[in-house]
């Protein structure tokens, strides 16, 4: 088995969305000739039917993506985060989330990750984006563990979500046997409240 204590959240993406795959068949992933960089193409191990190469086309991405949700089926579309959440951010608005139709966004290599690329690739408005966005739902992992949860978590809920994930590799934060739950932050670890002044000062 290989070490987890360090990876990065984009590979087990990868691995539970072939997980995911295997338990659905209505699980499908699209992507923007990006699939081997978000990971997404690892779903053609269980079944390349379901691996929708899409091309450099975000919005049209989005828009076949609603359309296939509308189908009942569960649709992960991948890109890099900048590009999927500000390329096709109308997309996202008119077809996706006002709808509130059960499509999973995927950011992948987000924040400065991509640094070596410029300051046209690196995505730091994007959770802002999509919290902007009505029934729209944003999970940022801290680490590889809380990623697989968070995958499973965003197949199970019902209606638009954003996951964002990073290319460069973290140290693990969190026992894997923790419970995620939407909504619910995760204690790390629990200390003194804190006097910022002392108290005979007032």
């Amino acid at each position: 088995m290989a070490d987890r204590t360090k990876e990065e959240t984009r590979d087990r993406f990868g691995s539970a969305l072939v997980d995911l795959a295997r338990k659905d068949r209505n699980v499908v992933a699209m992507d923007c000739d990006l699939g081997r960089s978000t990971k997404s193409y690892r779903i053609t191990e269980v079944d390349p039917k379901r691996f929708i190469e899409m091309g450099i086309a975000e919005q049209d991405m989005i828009s076949t993506a609603a359309g296939m949700a509308r189908m009942r089926k569960v649709v992960f579309v991948n890109s890099f985060a900048v590009f999927i959440t500000g390329r096709s951010f109308d997309q996202i608005r008119q077809q996706v989330a006002l709808p509130k139709l059960n499509v999973k966004i995927c950011g992948s290599s987000a924040g400065l990750t991509l640094g070596a690329d410029g300051a046209t690739h690196q995505s730091v408005i994007d959770v802002a984006l999509m919290r902007l966005l009505p029934n729209m739902t944003v999970i940022v992992p801290a680490d590889g563990n809380e990623t697989e949860r968070a995958v499973w978590a965003a197949y199970s809920h019902a209606g638009p979500v954003y996951l964002r994930l990073s290319r460069y590799q973290t140290g693990e934060f969190l026992p894997a046997n923790l419970d995620f739950s939407i909504g619910k932050a995760q204690l790390l670890r629990k200390e003194r409240r804190l006097h910022l002044f002392p108290a005979d000062l007032f």
